[in-house]
């Protein structure tokens, strides 16, 4: 192989085994295959240019003296041939740095050859001579590059402050292998929790009880409570924090703050999910409280007392928006126009939830089936007999046609039933009187419209 012999002075190489070793040695075999061009290499190993070497070499030996002119020549020639193996080393490395492993001692300890490697691939470190892994520069730049690069640098190195830091500053989690020094460097410790906060959990016990470097840790995620001593996890401002970031930290706080009624207002108005883990009856029928968490959230009304679901402004804030909220009503407040209005102008499938005698009110009604087609399902049979309402809903959802009144005569309704396949297609038509079903102006209309389309289902 050409780069063997070029790089290797002639000595054979094994043939790589592994998957990674194949991948270093290929810029290596890319390079010196482009170079074979430029450098006529013998298959023995040998450097020759052309025949005038081999005689060259050949007066040497049977005693004729060479020239100066001839030995200078010689050594300049040798000189750019050294330097022409060391540019191809150097390109072999700006391909990969951990083509080092594969070049000749004499480039392994090359300190131009062995930094290029180091700053394309730290690990590259690994294959350099002893000395370079003792060069202070060298080991700055691999390690900068890969931290775990530091395993291969002397030993001196292995507990350099400015070498920790820099691997540090990569992977704050490295810090579980730093010597217990550095694991109680304050500075230090407040820079990497800052960077991931799960750097706590190897900081020493007096830095875990250090409330600025706590608050850094969470800020990121309340989670990092869980390395606190009890004294701070009982502190209302790191709780504060640390509910905001996740709620889950609700579980490490202690029994008093959680039944701390600022403390859980203060967190709710926050992150409103605190109040699906309040588990105290109180806290769950205090209007405020479950007032800040609707004001960001319909949802939270899933968690208020029975009492509270009564409160007709905490209801219109939630149906405000959504008309989902309806449904956790009580039955008196979904009697109520008003709301059920607010409801099903957010959502008409709301109208479901709404209290019987209102389906029967007919601007209810068609607001609703405007918005949601398919919610004339829940209109009265009156209203699903009212051509108006089911043209409104025919023309939101074309299927909504399955909903009018069996025995009203709107099915057979050629203008009604043209609305509804416009918007329905073959979906809608099945639902029509059977003389339209087989009408061709009818029927072209569905299958020009499609299989179905329309609104979402009720």
């Amino acid at each position: 192989r050409v780069w063997s012999v070029a790089l290797r002075q002639g000595g054979a190489h094994p043939w790589p085994t592994t998957r990674g070793q194949r991948c270093a040695r290929r810029p290596v075999d890319a390079v010196m295959g482009a170079a074979a061009g430029h450098l006529d290499l013998a298959e023995g190993g040998k450097l020759s240019d052309n025949a005038n070497d081999a005689s060259a070499l050949d007066g040497c030996s049977d005693g004729g003296g060479a020239s100066g002119s001839d030995w200078s020549g010689a050594a300049a020639e040798e000189d750019d041939r050294g330097e022409a193996l060391r540019t191809l080393a150097l390109e072999a490395v700006r391909r990969s740095g951990l083509a080092l492993r594969h070049l000749a001692p004499e480039w392994q300890a090359d300190r131009g050859v062995v930094l290029e490697a180091v700053r394309r691939d730290g690990l590259a470190l690994h294959f350099a001579c002893h000395a370079l892994r003792s060069d202070r520069e060298v080991v700055l730049e691999a390690v900068r590059q890969q931290p775990l690069a530091l395993q291969y640098a002397a030993e001196e190195f292995q507990h350099d402050r400015e070498m920790l830091l820099e691997e540090l500053r990569h992977d704050a989690l490295a810090l579980q292998f730093a010597p217990e020094e550095l694991r109680d460097d304050r500075e230090v410790i407040l820079e990497l929790v800052r960077q991931d906060w799960q750097a706590l959990r190897y900081a020493s016990q007096r830095l875990r009880a250090d409330r600025q470097i706590l608050l850094e840790a969470v800020r990121q995620d309340g989670l990092a409570l869980y390395f606190a001593p009890d004294s701070l996890r009982a502190d209302p401002g790191l709780a504060l924090e640390a509910l905001a970031s996740n709620v889950e930290a609700w579980a490490l706080l202690p029994e008093a703050l959680r039944e701390d009624r600022t403390v859980v207002l203060q967190a709710v108005r926050r992150n409103w999910r605190v109040l699906q883990r309040v588990s105290s009856p109180e806290l769950r029928g205090d209007a405020e409280i479950v007032r800040a968490a609707v004001a960001q959230d319909w949802r939270a009304l899933r968690c208020a007392s029975e009492a509270l679901l009564e409160d007709r402004s905490l209801l219109l804030l939630a149906v405000q928006q959504s008309g989902h909220a309806l449904h956790y009503a009580s039955s008196t407040l979904r009697g109520d126009l008003e709301l059920a209005m607010q409801a099903v102008e957010q959502d008409g499938r709301s109208l479901k939830d709404v209290a019987h005698e209102l389906r029967s009110d007919r601007d209810l009604v068609l607001t609703a089936v405007r918005s949601c087609g398919r919610a004339l399902k829940y209109a009265s049979k009156r209203l699903r007999a009212d051509r108006e309402v089911v043209l409104a809903a025919v023309r939101a959802d074309g299927a909504a046609l399955e909903h009018a009144e069996l025995f009203s005569g709107l099915r057979a309704d050629r203008e009604l039933v043209l609305a509804a396949v416009a918007t329905g297609g073959m979906a809608a038509l099945r639902f029509a009187a059977a003389e339209l079903q087989a009408d061709a102006e009818v029927a072209a209309a569905a299958a020009a419209a499609g299989p179905q389309s329309g609104g979402a289902a009720a």
